[in-house]
């Protein structure tokens, strides 16, 4: 009988259909891969081919011909058998190419050998409907009937069995607006949501694929995932796309004015926003990393920004922890606490399809102690950060259930950029912030004086106006020393019962005494 694969929707009428379909594919999109060991089976011919596509995306285009090269796809009488490898390649793809093993090897030990539909347990090979195929051969799965069927009717016609290759991650993308018709902008240039056009973020099948599988764990781990289940139910897989009509009105030349320093990175956003506003189409930016010395006010910068864009909720992801990579991506379900990524909850709870992460101090993934927790960010990262790959993103404790994360708006922090891996930094567009010029540093400390009192609400207390002398002694300082320096003067200045700031407030000392400290850090 024609076997279907479900992930493909195509009909194989026979055995030679089905290999010359996938001998085609295979040339035509990965002629390269041809010299590999690679085992086809009609229910696994998309995962296979998605495999080769992330193996591409991983390694580059450049290195796919290296004679080191190396991929095994082979099934056995314990499930199928993956292997990816490539000689000197760096940590980072490295461990992205571990874990993409890992995952297809799931996948494909969890579908159907013959239509690929999901199993309830790992390596039964094949589904209720096909099981009386377990024992033949492939080439004989097309001929075979179903003893307990009169008769087997193929679903659709297979005259277009060698039609293009739509397992192909890229078909999975969402056309973002429609540049016909470009949006009204609103006089107060405000920031709004247009068109409430929906993208998917998950598929409800996976959701159901979950709840097929709960029978078969233990009990902490049946209590998580049906958590997780009523998490998803209660949120909807359809999402809108942030758009905007407009930026916030005078938002960038606030970010101007309050951070003179950072007119480079400024000028991309303000610039992409504007792309957004002409095209209608959802905002979309490159991963931006921003580095610069410790205090000059990076992450400040990072929450006025989204604040402004009205990008909250926004995710805050420290780097410098032990467990980023499990903060990005999850733990695997082979750990007895295995649990779900931030990430993972950040996509399912957020009103929209494209939230914003700001991962903070990057640099320090390097310094991770023990190494893996290092490449379990690393690999994370690796995958995260190329939008082909994360268009099917998979949370390590939850392998069944795909995401996609292409559409996150990546925003990142560090010190010393040397540190970053080359493979994490190239997918960046990166800025350099210079430490503010003495007019520019006078400017900052008005605006973190001015923002202080808002927020201590100190207006009626203390004077806004700042002298010279106490602007000279600031402007010396980066913003996170100035906004510490004035916290301690305003105590001092209400103490001796004044409504202004001298320099003696600053620094706890006669001015003049010494002209040194107005370079402490």
């Amino acid at each position: 009988m024609a076997l279907r694969n479900i992930l493909l929707d195509k009909i194989f009428d026979d055995h030679e259909v089905f290999r010359a379909y996938s001998a085609q594919v295979q040339r035509t999109e990965f002629p390269w891969s041809m010299q590999f060991s690679i085992e086809f089976l009609p229910g696994h011919v998309s995962i296979v081919l998605d495999a080769l596509n992330e193996f591409r995306v991983i390694v580059g285009d450049a290195r796919v011909n290296d004679i080191s090269a190396f991929i095994f796809w082979a099934y056995g009488a314990y499930g199928p058998s993956v292997f990816m490898f490539i000689k000197d390649l760096d940590e980072a793809r490295t461990a992205a190419l571990t874990e993409r093993c890992r995952h297809f090897r799931y996948l494909a030990a969890y579908s159907c050998n013959a239509c690929g539909s999901p199993l309830e347990r790992e390596n039964n090979k094949f589904c209720e409907e096909h099981s009386y195929l377990e024992g033949l051969k492939v080439a004989a799965w097309f001929d075979a009937t179903d003893p307990q069927s009169s008769s087997a009717i193929p679903l659709f016609s297979s005259s277009d069995c060698v039609d293009s290759f739509v397992g192909d991650v890229s078909s999975l993308s969402t056309e973002e607006g429609d540049a016909q018709h470009p949006p009204d902008v609103e006089e107060a240039g405000l920031a709004v949501m247009k068109r409430e056009e929906l993208v998917d973020v998950w598929e409800e099948k996976g959701v159901e694929l979950l709840e097929m599988r709960v029978s078969g764990r233990d009990y902490d781990a049946k209590v998580r995932i049906r958590g997780i289940v009523v998490g998803l139910k209660a949120h909807s897989s359809k999402k809108p796309l942030r758009q905007f009509s407009g930026v916030i009105h005078g938002l960038f030349t606030e970010l101007r004015a309050l951070f003179p320093n950072f007119t480079s990175v400024t000028d991309y956003i303000e610039g992409q926003c504007a792309l957004s506003l002409a095209t209608g189409r959802a905002i979309a930016l490159d991963p931006v990393l921003i580095h610069s010395r410790p205090g000059l006010g990076k992450t400040l910068y990072l929450q006025h920004l989204a604040d402004g864009l009205r990008l909250a909720p926004v995710l805050l992801v420290d780097m410098a922890s032990a467990q980023s990579g499990a903060a990005l991506a999850g733990s695997e379900t082979f750990w007895a606490n295995s649990h779900e990524g931030r990430l993972f909850w950040h996509l399912v709870t957020s009103p929209v399809a494209n939230p914003a992460v700001v991962l903070e101090e990057i640099d320090k993934v390097s310094s991770i102690s023990g190494g893996r927790g290092e490449k379990a960010a690393l690999g994370a990262l690796h995958l995260l950060l190329e939008r082909s790959t994360a268009r099917r993103f998979c949370d390590l404790s939850l392998p069944e259930l795909l995401l996609d994360a292409s559409r996150v708006l990546w925003f990142a922090t560090c010190n010393h950029i040397e540190l970053v891996p080359d493979p994490i930094r190239q997918r960046f567009v990166t800025f350099e912030i210079p430490s503010p010029k003495e007019n520019e540093g006078r400017q900052i400390a008005t605006h973190v004086f001015a923002h202080f009192l808002d927020e201590r609400g100190l207006t009626d207390v203390l004077d806004r106006h700042l002298s010279d002398e106490v602007l000279t002694v600031l402007s010396a300082l980066p913003p996170r020393e100035m906004r510490k320096r004035l916290t301690s003067a305003a105590g001092r200045a209400v103490l001796t019962g004044r409504s202004h700031l001298i320099a003696e407030d600053l620094l706890g000392r006669d001015l003049c005494a010494d002209t040194a400290t107005l370079a402490i850090h």
